[in-house]
């Protein structure tokens, strides 16, 4: 019976799958369900013709999402994949949704760049001085 559980799991006490673990040792009543639907979602969306774009071909974008960002951002559609590819190789992240990702980066720079506005009335009544 020792000999069994020995090897069903690997060694290690309370830590038995740690949170990255994609359950290939872990027994199903450890393995954490979150996992199944992140691994899920991500195989549907490449599954639904998602080519991967960027230097380390981890953008997925359909034809749809890829024509709509170059008709938004004609000029800098392409530096956005890039710079998303960049950031999710460099760090690990994974993102739900990459058209969304740029979509939001761009308004985020759009909103920087952009001098903010003052509405200021600089007309002066007939007793009033400046």
């Amino acid at each position: 019976m020792r000999l069994k559980r020995q090897k069903l799991l690997p060694s290690g006490g309370a830590d038995i799958c740690p949170p990255y673990s994609r359950g290939d040792i872990c027994p199903p009543e450890i393995r954490d369900k979150r996992l199944d639907i992140r691994d899920k979602s991500i195989e549907n969306r490449e599954s639904e013709s998602a080519r991967a774009y960027g230097r380390y071909q981890n953008v997925f974008l359909t034809d749809e999402e890829l024509t709509d960002l170059q008709a938004s951002f004609p000029t800098v559609w392409g530096q956005y994949i890039e710079k998303l590819s960049e950031y999710m190789a460099s760090t690990g992240k994974r993102y739900q949704s990459h058209a969304a990702t740029i979509r939001r980066w761009a308004g985020e720079d759009a909103r920087k760049a952009a001098p903010p506005t003052r509405n200021r009335d600089y007309s002066v009544k007939e007793d009033e001085t400046v």
